[in-house]
């Protein structure tokens, strides 16, 4: 660690600058020429069962009944505190679990299509 502080110590902030810059190009050259390294996480079959089977839980019957429970918590006890915010986190914690794995599968596995 040394080393890299020692290396970059007597640099200007341009420098330094420059240098970040260079690295980058250099990264996005790498990705350019080399196209295998940016289709990373295109395998994991053998993780399928238990995605599947997660999902069908939460947006199956089990999912469904947790969400209701998270909804009628959150109202009781928004009518408790008599906070709307304590009344609006149960439903939306409701929401967010039930549609959790289509938000998941939108961000994480969104294709480019070529």
């Amino acid at each position: 660690m040394s080393v890299m502080t020692n290396t970059f110590e007597g640099m200007s902030a341009q420098t330094k600058r420059t240098l970040a810059y260079v690295a980058a190009a250099v990264m996005v050259l790498l990705f350019m020429v080399m196209p295998d390294i940016a289709w990373a996480g295109d395998e994991g079959a053998e993780f399928d069962e238990i995605w599947e089977l997660l999902e069908g839980w939460v947006q199956g019957t089990l999912g469904r009944i947790i969400s209701l429970i998270m909804i009628i918590v959150g109202v009781v006890y928004g009518i408790r505190q008599q906070n709307i915010m304590a009344f609006v986190m149960g439903p939306a914690a409701g929401i967010g679990l039930y549609y959790s794995p289509s938000i998941i599968q939108g961000l994480v596995g969104a294709g480019i299509a070529l």
